[in-house]
């Protein structure tokens, strides 16, 4: 086989020469497992809804039920809380500071980061020693081609 066969053959994955099956077979895999997945996460919330009305719950927080076969099913409900700026302008002066359920925090802005790496390498090189960075997990999106 040719160096150019190899090569076609490795970028069309018709074929193999390490034993690793071609990337299509994967691909379907994965396609099989992600819509099982799906599907039984799609029952499960099914059964969460049928079973919420029959456990103990609070508004926000965490309260166990204890079955009569000895299950402990804790069921835990939060509250997503969000901040309107303009109506805290209004009302902020009402309210002493130290019970101000407020707090500032620093958070990075990654586009900007991303410039100064691209744009500022000097400036970069310095909060570079604040920052640290590890990879996170890669995700994968497969479409199947409907023209097959």
């Amino acid at each position: 086989m040719t160096r150019e066969q190899i090569r076609h053959d490795n970028t069309s994955n018709t074929s193999n020469t390490h034993n690793e099956p071609p990337i299509d077979v994967l691909a379907e895999q994965w396609l099989c497992v992600k819509a099982l997945i799906t599907s039984n996460m799609a029952e499960l919330r099914r059964i969460e809804d049928r079973m919420l009305p029959f456990l103990d719950q609070k508004e926000e927080g965490t309260v166990t039920t204890l079955t009569k076969f000895g299950r402990k099913i804790s069921v835990n409900n939060r509250l997503n809380y969000s901040l309107d700026g303009a109506k805290l302008m209004k009302v902020r002066h009402q309210i002493p500071k130290n019970l101000l359920p407020l707090r500032a925090k620093e958070v990075l802005d990654e586009t900007r980061l991303r410039f100064l790496r691209a744009n500022e390498p000097e400036t970069y090189k310095i909060i570079a020693h604040a920052i640290s960075a590890k990879p996170g997990k890669a995700t994968l999106t497969i479409k199947v081609n409907e023209d097959d």
